[in-house]
């Protein structure tokens, strides 16, 4: 896809609002049908709206050369007729390839001496395929569908897959899988703490573990934090609650660093932006150093934003004294 449209601003907004490809669409509504011996079927070449039909047609001048030639006039004419049904202009290399007759054909699947796929196999870790457009949409929507019947760690890896792959394809992705696909730790996190620290009573078992934890945040890394919180969770039987009272501790811990572009932070009459921040990472080591540990400044250096926001309010002063030289 890269190759075809080198980034997601060269997509036109049909294809960014192209409807999600399901089993309740017709036959009729794809270019291509292959029909295996067992009756099963592979539909190619979706043709359900103006987006998909732009990224089908997209696929075949890709792939046309690819199908035997009886093939390729049938998938040619009915994706010109699919163009002039959603008032699309059908490019006049694919009216070429086009044959007298299309409509609704079955082809035996052995027709094909290769696979069509254009991509390496790409799957997320709970098997939905993500080779193509329509799958990343498909397999979005089954995520937002069904993430909360996941353990939080699965719907992470799930998430990480998606977000990979949307990348590499242009597509943008929700606010729920980016955020389970976070690589930075979230602004919200001291908040997520609050809420499990008010749910133990003072005294309980594992009441101050969270607060501890929460302290060695600026020193680990966010995802080393999610797991220890979800064992913490699990001793302290906070688990139960999880997508209740309680988020879980991947939702909890994580947030989407590019976040961070436009972050700042106010303290009174004082200010630090992530540029501010990003400069001393960049040119204060030294200075860091003479006032925290090193693993602290390691981790600031890779991720000053995040970091930042994990600190308690007087590290977070330091922070800012320094930043503002």
């Amino acid at each position: 896809m890269r190759r075809l449209v080198p980034s997601k601003d060269a997509f036109p907004e049909e294809i960014k609002t192209a409807a999600v490809v399901n089993q309740g669409h017709l036959d009729e509504d794809f270019a291509l049908i292959l029909r295996s011996e067992d009756g099963s079927k592979k539909r190619k070449y979706a043709c359900i709206d103006a987006g998909n039909t732009m990224l089908s047609v997209l696929y075949f001048m890709e792939q046309r050369d690819r199908l035997p030639e009886e093939m390729r006039k049938v998938a040619a004419k009915n994706l010109v007729d699919a163009c002039m049904r959603h008032g699309i202009a059908a490019p006049a290399v694919l009216e070429k390839q086009a044959g007298d007759e299309g409509g609704i054909v079955y082809f035996p699947e052995e027709y094909l001496e290769e696979d069509l796929a254009a991509e390496p196999v790409h799957t997320t870790s709970n098997g939905f395929p993500l080779d193509t457009f329509e799958e990343v949409k498909q397999a979005s929507a089954a995520f937002l569908e069904g993430y909360k019947a996941l353990h939080p760690r699965a719907r992470r890896l799930m998430a990480l897959d998606i977000e990979k792959r949307a990348s590499a394809l242009g597509i943008d992705t929700s606010p729920e899988i980016s955020r389970y696909a976070g690589t930075g730790y979230s602004r919200d996190l001291g908040v997520g703490i609050e809420i499990r620290e008010s749910l133990l009573p003072l005294g309980a078992r594992h009441h101050g573990g969270y607060s501890e934890l929460y302290k060695r945040a600026s020193v680990t890394p966010p995802e080393a934090f999610a797991e220890a919180l979800a064992e913490l969770d699990v001793r302290s039987g906070l688990s139960e609650y999880w997508d209740g009272y309680v988020p879980d501790p991947y939702f909890t811990t994580f947030d989407k660093i590019a976040e961070h572009s436009e972050f700042e932070h106010t303290d009174g009459v004082d200010k630090v932006t992530a540029t501010d921040l990003q400069r001393l990472a960049d040119n204060g080591r030294s200075l860091l150093l003479e006032n925290f540990p090193e693993d602290l400044v390691d981790g600031f250096g890779k991720d000053p934003v995040g970091i930042f926001k994990s600190l308690p309010v007087p590290q977070k002063k330091m922070i800012m004294r320094m930043a503002q030289g």
